[in-house]
């Protein structure tokens, strides 16, 4: 499973201030060219700003749509159908649902939860342990969960501009291992999941 953190990563790869900078001078009208390397006058830190508010109008949208035909482009198609991107509820389209599915992977708006990280946190807790699990973001408490759940996690920024490595999909047939129960243990309880998300949000 592939988790990533929406709109961290419009913010560390400097999507909205091209796209701020490309609707100023042509009125939101022309396609955003972004290359697939670092601009070295776009901060990447780990706290994104606040984003409602501090752009025009559709500024968000269209940094959203770049995102997402820049990562599902080069996203390898063994891994798309695990993929989620999970974007805060700023700015949602109104004419599509909280969820849809694009090119096989799957785009969330967490409409129910106080934002993205929160909706993260708890896909990270709810997954099985021993299950495949990698999560896009640079945010520390995802990071933080991530790691207590001994899952993988990249920077936002150097996860894309590193050429948004993944692991080898496992596509042989071993006879011996599909007899066997896989050994899993259970997710955690709804008591547990509460405890942890109270846990990060201190």
């Amino acid at each position: 499973m592939l988790i990533i953190d929406g709109y961290n990563l419009i913010h560390a790869i400097g999507l909205l201030t091209a796209v701020g900078r490309g609707a100023s001078r042509t009125g939101g009208k022309e396609k955003v060219m972004f290359p697939k390397k670092p601009i070295s006058a776009i901060p990447t830190s780990n706290q994104e700003p606040t984003l409602s508010g501090r752009y025009e109008p559709g500024v968000l949208e269209r940094a959203r749509e770049t995102m997402l035909e820049l990562v599902i482009k080069d996203l390898p198609e063994s891994w798309r159908p695990e993929t989620t991107i999970v974007f805060d509820a700023l700015e949602p389209p109104e004419f599509l649902p909280s969820s849809y599915t694009r090119s096989g992977v799957h785009i969330v708006f967490a409409r129910d939860y106080q934002d993205a990280d929160e909706m993260i946190i708890e896909m990270v807790l709810a997954a099985q342990r021993g299950e495949s699990v990698v999560v896009i973001s640079s945010d520390h408490r995802i990071q933080a969960t991530v790691r207590r759940r001994h899952f993988i996690y990249h920077d936002s920024d150097k996860w894309y501009f590193g050429g948004m490595k993944l692991p080898e999909r496992q596509h042989s047939d071993n006879s011996k291992k599909a007899q066997e129960k896989p050994k899993t243990e259970a997710p955690l309880s709804k008591e547990e999941t509460e405890y942890w998300l109270k846990y990060f949000k201190k």
